[in-house]
């Protein structure tokens, strides 16, 4: 039997790792049942060695996607990272917090320490050294927790429950694609910010303006990077356009995403009011699990984006959103 044709390669689908789906109409996760047969098979398409060192070119190969759950962005959203694949992750992203917030403080606490006399300059040089090394920290832990997110939300795009392409090997090998998440990031805040410079300087009120603005064209930016395969990509059309004809999925997203950051930004501003020390104690496990379930209902968001657009395009009509 012939070779499937070759099937385009969406720049949200995980490109390293054979990836293996389930019927992705789970209604969470059950630890005891056994896996599925899968329903279609994701290779990667790039060139590679094989082991005699020969170049070979894998493609994707075309295999019928099942259809996501009867509620895409909650069934098995929210308690994904107690899912068998990702708690360790969720574990081990949010023990790789603490030293970077302890670092912080410390560093903080020294350098702003007002001591005079022969300690003055020990301490300012001590926290500078302390910072550099919490800056340190800081962007090698974004570079992981960024590889993971995009793991999720690839895999999820490509409807899988549990994620098969979690970042390993080499570290070299995988974090660039961090690039992919701070280029979002870089791109929704630049908005914001000229916006809120311009009502400064009207004088009228500015304040919430970017994070607002950040929670609304983060999800927009990482998005139309992923669809363009560039880190500076923005002005996707399918994705802007998807705004219009998949509003209703759109809007669930917001709502649901508030229902997920007001939480977390209230336990933050809590424990902050009560103890410094019960921040970093307490802050770590529910920050890691807030990105891990942002990035798993993006992941949902794209794929239901992805079939309303082939519905139009089968059925020459928008496809009525249930």
């Amino acid at each position: 039997m012939p070779d499937p044709e070759p099937h385009h390669v969406s720049p949200l689908r995980s490109p390293a790792k054979v990836s293996r789906g389930t019927d992705g109409a789970g209604e969470g996760y059950d630890v005891g049942k056994e896996p599925e047969t899968p329903d279609y098979e994701v290779i990667e398409d790039f060139r590679q060695r094989d082991a005699s060192g020969r170049q070979v070119e894998r493609r994707e190969l075309a295999r019928p996607r099942p259809a996501p759950p009867r509620w895409p962005l909650v069934a098995g959203v929210f308690d994904f990272p107690f899912s068998p694949d990702a708690r360790v992750r969720w574990l081990g992203l949010s023990a790789g917090v603490l030293p970077v917030i302890l670092v912080s403080v410390f560093g903080l606490k020294n350098a702003a320490t007002p001591d005079y006399g022969f300690f003055a300059a020990g301490n300012w040089i001590s926290g500078l050294l302390l910072g550099i090394v919490a800056l340190s920290t800081t962007i090698a832990w974004s570079a992981v927790m960024a590889a993971n997110f995009l793991a999720i939300l690839r895999d999820t795009y490509d409807g899988l429950d549990q994620v098969h392409n979690w970042p390993s090997g080499p570290f070299v090998d995988w974090i660039g694609e961090s690039l992919c998440v701070g280029g979002a990031l870089v791109i929704s805040l630049v908005p914001p910010v000229i916006v809120q410079q311009a009502l400064s300087l009207l004088g009228l009120p500015s304040a919430g303006i970017v994070p607002i603005g950040v929670f609304v064209l983060f999800p927009i930016a990482q998005l139309s990077i992923l669809e363009m395969n560039s880190p500076f990509g923005l002005l996707s059309p399918p994705v802007w356009r998807s705004l219009r004809t998949s509003w209703k999925t759109w809007g669930s997203f917001y709502v649901l995403a508030v229902v997920l950051v007001v939480p977390v930004a209230g336990l933050l501003l809590t424990t902050l009011v009560i103890s410094p020390v019960l921040t970093i104690l307490a802050m770590p496990l529910p920050l890691v699990a807030a990105l891990m379930i942002y990035a798993k209902s993006l992941g949902r968001l794209a794929w239901c984006c992805e079939i309303d657009s082939i519905a139009r395009q089968q059925d020459g009509h928008p496809r009525e959103q249930q």
